[in-house]
């Protein structure tokens, strides 16, 4: 084991544990908040108001909770329960967290490689800024988004971005739903589609696994990969290099794919939330628990039976899993 490895596991050991709540169970708080009767749901908000456990929070989970027939009231009640705890986390986006863990892979296979910097984690604190992912490539990246594909896209963007409110976070995805409906769909089409096609894909190898084509087509299709390689280092042989790219030594890219590889041959029929249940899956290897939906966190344990004791649906088997950390104190 190697020095920083060493510590990192000192800090996990130190630190409180982090949980990733999806939408169903931030309701679940909702509705314990509102009612006199202790819950698995009361034991953890309890937890997250006093800092004994960190709650990790995705700028697109919002879309979820505006969806439907949510309104923007019963949204900034669930953005009230993050808002509320006491330690808080801010992950990127699914597409840059496999970029990041992509491109150091690519250190470890050229490290003379010229990529852009950004971290995926952070610490909230809305009294800050954190560079992040989207300023940092539209700057250093020529080509990176598509024409149109940025709301403002001519005009400058700091690399660092101050911290909103998760409140704030439900206005602007109440906004694109309600302004750009066209781009709020487009996120679920886009979902289904990569579904089917990667479904169809197998059913003529006869159910086999994907094929290094898939994946290299994957990383430029969706991580967009190549693009920067192209960019920043043209006499880089960009298909070569990414053929080489070891996505084990990847796990939030491995996890993803495995996942999906396990949903794709159980022949599962896509529906349009599921777009907002798998846009979380990025998000385990950097959490202590993660409570979601019961089909998801099958796909998710299938495709990696250790994560057993950290996906679950159910909030009391979150709370076991949580003991160790907090022992009796909540």
């Amino acid at each position: 084991m190697d020095r920083l490895s060493g510590l990192r596991i000192i800090m996990n050991i130190l630190l409180p544990p982090k949980i990733y709540l999806d939408t169903n169970h931030l309701i679940g708080i909702t509705k314990a908040r509102q009612s006199a009767s202790t819950t698995a749901y009361s034991s953890i908000d309890g937890y997250l108001r006093n800092g004994y456990v960190g709650i990790i929070f995705s700028p697109a989970a919002p879309l979820d909770w505006v969806d439907g027939k949510a309104t923007i009231e019963s949204a900034k009640e669930i953005a009230e329960v993050v808002d509320s705890a006491r330690l808080q986390y801010e992950i990127e986006k699914d597409s840059f967290v496999f970029l990041h863990e992509i491109q150091a892979e690519l250190r470890r296979l050229e490290p003379g490689i010229r990529l852009p910097d950004f971290d995926v984690l952070f610490l909230r604190d809305i009294s800050k800024a954190a560079p992040r992912a989207l300023p940092v490539l539209k700057n250093m990246v020529p080509g990176f988004f598509k024409p149109g594909e940025l709301l403002h896209s001519d005009a400058p963007l700091p690399n660092e971005i101050p911290f909103s409110t998760v409140a704030e976070h439900v206005e602007r995805a109440y906004l694109c739903k309600t302004e750009r409906p066209a781009v709020y769909q487009e996120r679920v089409d886009g979902h289904k589609a990569a579904y089917q096609h990667d479904r169809e894909g197998l059913a003529e190898r006869h159910n086999k696994s994907l094929t290094s084509t898939d994946h290299l087509g994957w990383m430029k299709r969706f991580v967009r990969i190549d693009r920067i390689i192209t960019a920043l280092n043209p006499d880089l042989p960009v298909d070569e290099l990414l053929s080489r790219v070891d996505f084990t030594k990847c796990p939030a890219v491995n996890l993803f794919l495995n996942a999906h590889m396990a949903r794709v041959k159980a022949k599962h029929v896509v529906h349009d939330n599921d777009v907002d249940d798998w846009m979380i899956v990025h998000i385990v290897p950097f959490a202590e628990v993660v409570l979601t939906e019961r089909k998801l966190a099958h796909f998710i344990r299938q495709a990696d039976p250790s994560l057993g004791e950290r996906v679950t649906h159910d909030p009391e088997k979150a709370i076991e899993i949580l003991r160790p950390w907090i022992g009796e104190s909540g």
